[in-house]
C-alpha cells in the first residue's frame, strides 16, 4: 500500500504561511504623480 503523504513531495517539511504583499496604489502617498488621463505613458501600465 502507498502511505497517504505521497501527494506533495516534501511532506516532512513545515509549511510558512503564505506572505501577502499589501498592496498599495501607486497614485496615494507623499510623492504620487498627478493623475492625468491624457497622460499614456504614465496610465500604460494601468490599461490593457
Amino acid at each position: 500500500m502507498e502511505s497517504q503523504t505521497s501527494g506533495g513531495g516534501r511532506a516532512s517539511a513545515p509549511r510558512r504561511p503564505f506572505f501577502r504583499r499589501r498592496k498599495s496604489c501607486p497614485f496615494s502617498g507623499p510623492n504620487a504623480p498627478k493623475i492625468d488621463y491624457k497622460d499614456v505613458k504614465l496610465l500604460q501600465r494601468f490599461i490593457s
